[in-house]
């Protein structure tokens, strides 16, 4: 009788849980989408700026996309600029990459994102020069192997 008792206390008390706030609170999804990047990437301070890279490992012409922001998160149309990067591989190799401009942001089609790389950011706006790094994991492996 006792572990019936239990048993119905922890189900009562796992009801109550899951029945908080499972209609979703408006606000909070405003708050999480607003700071959300805008084009599904990752955010890395630059500076005053801020750059959101985007990777897509299996594009053929668009493997590695980086938009400038302002420090609110707004995006920069960028018209004269350029960028360069170093990709530093695992075994160490290094490859100096010119990254294209297109549409306001940068892009790049010369870069292996299946490996782990470490990315050097160097962006020229103007006079100023714009810097960040990025570390980027990789396509991830996974094991199918029966047990």
């Amino acid at each position: 009788m006792r572990y019936f008792l239990l048993i119905i206390s922890v189900l009562t008390c796992m009801s109550s849980v899951a029945q908080h706030n499972h209609g979703g609170d408006e606000e909070n999804d405003k708050a999480l989408f607003k700071y959300a990047p805008q084009h599904g990437g990752e955010i890395v301070a630059a500076g005053k700026y801020k750059l959101e890279i985007v990777s897509n490992p299996l594009q053929k012409e668009e493997k590695l996309l980086v938009y400038m922001l302002k420090k609110n998160d707004k995006e920069i149309a960028l018209k004269e600029a350029s960028a360069k990067i170093v990709v530093q591989y695992k075994d160490d190799k290094t490859d100096t990459l010119k990254m294209e401009m297109h549409n306001g942001h940068f892009v790049t089609a010369d870069i292996d994102l299946t490996l782990p790389v470490r990315i050097f950011f160097e962006i020229q706006i103007g006079h100023k020069t714009v810097t960040a790094s990025y570390y980027y994991e990789g396509l991830k492996k996974h094991s199918h192997e029966n047990h």
